[in-house]
């Protein structure tokens, strides 16, 4: 985890940042906070919202607006982006731990090979979605992991506020939460992730 914390404070202090979606999300996100309920009437520069039924994000990246004052200093959200890359770190060393606790060498393992091939460039280079619904998907993992399954259930609710890809999820949160609690509980787990 101290690695991860150079490698992010290192993205921090020497990247650049890269605007692909973000402002594109702030436009957005102002529409909702306007007053628009009509979602064929909320566009930003990259064009129309792409997850008009789900608003996790947008209520984060009004956070951000607020926070990077209306978008003049880009660093306080790219911190909050660095920092959740850090959580999810931290939560994907205790999925593993678990996951292996009879082999902890080979968690470790498996852990180096993870922390050297995931990119800091996506969490603290570019402010995007992809970096808060990864950390929701991995915390929800966690949860199902240790039985939590109500908890799992809205943390990954709140991931698929965030991206659409979280739906892939779906079908091991099934399998895991039906086998551990019955069909109709894993079916109902199903039908509860909707995202916010």
């Amino acid at each position: 985890m101290i690695v991860e914390l150079v490698k992010v404070v290192l993205a921090l202090v020497t990247g650049t940042y890269q605007d692909d979606d973000f402002y594109s999300y702030l436009e957005q996100a102002q529409f909702i906070n306007d007053g628009t309920t009509d979602y064929s009437q909320i566009t930003g520069r990259s064009g129309p919202i792409a997850y008009p039924a789900l608003s996790s994000y947008l209520h984060v990246f009004m956070l951000n607006k607020y926070i990077t004052n209306n978008m003049q200093y880009y660093m306080p959200a790219r911190i909050i982006c660095g920092a959740s890359h850090l959580i999810t770190m931290y939560f994907l060393v205790k999925i593993y731990q678990i996951a292996f606790k009879d082999k902890p060498g080979f968690a470790n393992l498996v852990l180096a090979l993870c922390f050297s091939f995931i990119s800091i460039q996506a969490s603290a280079d570019k402010i995007f979605n992809d970096t808060y619904t990864t950390m929701f998907c991995v915390i929800a993992i966690y949860l199902y992991q240790r039985h939590q399954h109500v908890l799992g259930t809205l943390t990954m609710s709140i991931a698929l506020g965030f991206k659409m890809n979280a739906i892939m999820h779906i079908p091991a949160i099934y399998l895991i939460t039906s086998r551990s609690r019955g069909i109709v509980v894993g079916t109902l787990h199903v039908i509860a992730i909707r995202g916010p």
